[in-house]
């Protein structure tokens, strides 16, 4: 799972010599992309959950049209966003408080990235349908290969080669970015074919969309876009505050919190892997009618991420100036200082929530896993719009950007708190979707 990360790392990473206007218009992008990803795994919840439960009940009819009902979903939803979003990018970027160069860097880039929507929902659909079936292998090969590719691309056209190929700096990077992202389709198409060649995933004269399994995956994966929306947009609204709190110039204060969000989602990403993991593990068993065993492995899931996220949060903690600098040092000077110093404030104090933290990732992964998409978006609606979002608009005006990092632990604390006693309410063992095939099939 930390390879879901390293795209946008490597982005940051690679414009870091561009200064803090480079910075802060890619790092406001990756916040906002966190929005985008919440429509793009629409459909690839859906296909994970039922084709999980279909696979623990040994029906792998009903596990090829999920994931082919899926990738239709995805396919339409791509195309849309795609539409929308190129439309408006320019006004989007707008909101953040970016000004000047900064402000233009960020519509370039936001503009191109949207350009790739089709193939990313394509390809989380086929992960989700690999990891619904236990195959974890696949997804990370897939990853990999994006990421190879994306790395020698982005490098390619953000530098150039002189006289072959001008160097495009921030546009470089998105293109690198969309380009990688569509050469790895084929690659993943083949690989879903070779390790489940029962399987025929490819569109062909003879699919026809299933209405009600259409309608599965989108009521399933609904739900957990308007969670990660609800996430998501509450990371951009404290992103807004950031850029509200540090007027007149808030690059410096928006690319250190950038910085500093993209190395917390590294962080949690083996805990969110764990939580995957989990999730696949429940639907599976609760579709095999063993919730005892799906119990018994989402506690374990848990225990892993707790000791994980509290080790984590000490190398947060110790190593924040020195993890801050790998990015913001690429072009030394005053203002890469100042980057440094206010990202490595916000490190440092959220790494004494961590636990909190891997309570919300891991827990939410194996509530969505049983098919319970509905509590952790309740949760996070609750929690950020009624209660976070409120409190933050009043901090940010009256106590400046320390109030706002204050808030943001609040809320992980909040959340966290909540999915664990959902879970604890062992509600979501009862959920079935899977029917034992018949005899005669």
């Amino acid at each position: 799972m930390i390879l879901n990360m390293t795209v946008g790392i490597v982005d940051l990473f690679l414009v870091g010599h561009l200064g803090k206007d480079a910075l802060a218009a890619v790092g406001v992008n990756r916040v906002f992309m966190g929005f985008i990803f919440a429509f793009i795994v629409w459909a690839g919840t859906g296909a994970r959950v039922l084709v999980a439960h279909a696979a623990g009940a040994k029906n792998f009819k009903a596990v090829e049209s999920a994931a082919k009902n899926a990738l239709l979903v995805g396919t339409v939803l791509g195309i849309l966003l795609t539409v929308v979003g190129t439309a408006f990018s320019g006004p989007l970027c707008a909101i953040f408080g970016l000004t000047g160069q900064a402000l233009q860097y960020a519509r370039e880039y936001m503009f191109i990235i949207f350009l790739g929507c089709v193939s990313n929902f394509i390809l989380i659909v086929l992960e989700s349908t690999a990891g619904g079936l236990g195959n974890t292998k696949t997804p990370f090969q897939i990853k990999l290969m994006m990421n190879i590719l994306n790395i020698l691309l982005s490098w390619t056209l953000i530098f150039g080669i002189e006289g072959v190929v001008p160097a495009m700096e921030v546009r470089g990077a998105a293109l690198g970015t969309v380009i990688s992202r569509f050469l790895t389709l084929g690659v993943a198409f083949w690989l879903m074919k070779r390790h489940h060649p029962e399987l025929n995933l490819l569109p062909g004269p003879g699919f026809k969309p299933d209405r009600a399994t259409l309608k599965r995956v989108v009521q399933i994966g609904l739900n957990t876009t308007v969670h990660r929306c609800s996430f998501a947009g509450s990371r951009m609204f404290m992103m807004w505050l950031v850029g509200l709190a540090a007027r007149p110039d808030a690059s410096i204060a928006l690319a250190g919190y950038a910085i500093a969000t993209q190395l917390l989602s590294l962080s949690f990403m083996p805990t969110w892997g764990l939580g995957q993991a989990a999730g696949n593990f429940v639907g599976q068993n609760l579709g095999a009618s063993n919730p005892e065993r799906a119990w018994k492995g989402s506690v374990l899931s848990l225990k892993a991420a707790t000791v994980y996220m509290v080790c984590i949060g000490f190398v947060l903690y110790f190593g924040a100036e020195t993890l801050m600098g790998v990015f913001a040092n690429r072009r030394p000077g005053a203002d890469a200082v100042a980057v440094v110093a206010t990202g490595a404030v916000f490190l440092k104090l959220l790494a004494a929530v961590r636990p909190f933290a891997g309570f919300n990732i891991c827990l939410s992964q194996v509530l969505i896993g049983a098919g319970d998409t509905r509590t952790s978006m309740l949760i996070n609606l609750i929690g950020k719009w009624f209660v976070i979002a409120p409190a933050g608009l009043y901090v940010a005006q009256r106590y400046g950007l320390q109030g706002v990092w204050y808030v943001f632990i609040a809320g992980i604390v909040i959340d966290g708190t909540a999915h664990f006693i959902a879970w604890m309410r062992r509600r979501w063992l009862k959920i079935r979707f899977a029917e034992q095939p018949s005899s005669a099939s």
